[in-house]
């Protein structure tokens, strides 16, 4: 309905709706219609559709997309075409799907599907093209995933037990999980991650009731929408740029380590030439037998201990002890056996 003529623009008809809910694109591109209807009139099976509006195109073109799993968290992409849906029985049979809305009555494009999830909800970052899907509550409380759209590539997997909230900054450019003394009373306090996973702050000890944490709002771009169009279309080439410069950097860098490691190594062969020049020299003076021998000759005295070896000689008649072996009288040492 267009405001404040109240013409009717465009309709949609849906029979044994269960449940629906709206979900409109930031901008204003797109309004999403997420529709729960049974399949026949017994009510036995759900069905579950999300009917997207075309809002800037002529007679508001509607794009119908169904699923026959249970959905349980949906998102529109604040600054694209794209949207994620999760869907499933949790807590095994979870998936993350990715889709792209395209104009002039081109169908819906599955740009990936990411199966066994621990996850539950989408939070998109303000500036499009990243998204970090979480478990919160229930058994898969505390995942964290981060990720990329633009190739759909998994940034991070990180955890934070027990987290109540995600808040992204209005640049894009930084993530908060915290978790709160709304929720629970114990390890209350927040992390601060980048937009690709990485860790960036952790409060050291437990915030004691610590509540929330809101990020500053930022004034809207200068560019205008055109300007920003543009710029992310021309991405690619700002990015070979980039590269090319980065590229310059650490060759530069690894020109200087090349270089000093380079002088550290002649400075040793130098060294080594020097010392093994005076040692042939101070051998072949040696060898000579000059007397202005540089060697210093070191001679430790050694003292070896004296073994005395006392021989005692005593006279036996070898036939008197051998008569009295024979005659019984064994000799104490001596012993005799038949």
């Amino acid at each position: 309905m267009e405001i404040p003529s109240r013409n009717i623009l465009s309709t949609k008809s849906k029979m044994l709706v269960k449940e629906c809910k709206l979900h409109w694109h930031k901008g204003g591109d797109y309004l999403c219609v997420k529709v729960d209807h049974y399949l026949t009139k017994s009510k036995k099976q759900l069905c579950y559709s999300f009917e997207i509006f075309h809002m800037r195109e002529p007679q508001i073109p509607v794009d119908t997309l169904e699923m026959k799993e249970p959905i349980l968290a949906f998102a529109l992409e604040p600054t694209g075409s794209n949207f994620a849906i999760i869907h499933g029985e949790p807590p095994i049979r979870v998936s993350a799907s990715f889709y792209k809305i395209n104009d002039k009555g081109a169908a819906i494009t599955k740009l990936k599907t990411l199966e066994r999830r621990e996850v539950n909800h989408i939070f998109w970052s303000p500036t499009g093209q990243f998204v970090v899907l979480a478990g919160m509550k229930g058994p898969m409380n505390g995942t964290l995933e981060f990720i990329d759209t633009g190739d759909i590539a998994m940034s991070n997997v990180v955890e934070h037990g027990g987290m109540t909230d995600v808040e992204w900054d209005p640049t894009g450019r930084y993530v908060t999980t915290a978790i709160s003394y709304w929720s629970q009373k114990m390890d209350t306090g927040f992390i601060v991650w980048s937009f690709q996973g990485n860790v960036l702050y952790r409060n050291p000890v437990q915030m004691e009731k610590f509540c929330q944490l809101l990020w500053r709002p930022r004034p809207p771009s200068p560019l205008s929408k055109d300007d920003l169009q543009t710029i992310k279309k021309e991405m690619k080439k700002y990015q070979m740029v980039f590269e090319q410069e980065d590229r310059s950097i650490r060759s530069k860098a690894s020109k200087e380590l090349l270089e000093k490691r380079t002088k550290l190594m002649k400075e040793h062969s130098e060294y080594r030439k020097r010392r093994e020049d005076l040692m042939r020299d101070r051998k072949r003076i040696f060898l000579e037998g000059r007397e202005q021998c540089t060697l210093t000759l070191h001679v430790y005295a050694y003292h070896a201990p004296k073994v005395c070896v006392f021989i005692v000689e005593e006279n036996v008649n070898i036939g008197f002890a051998l008569q009295k072996v024979l005659s019984g009288n064994a000799c104490p040492m001596f012993s005799c056996a038949s």
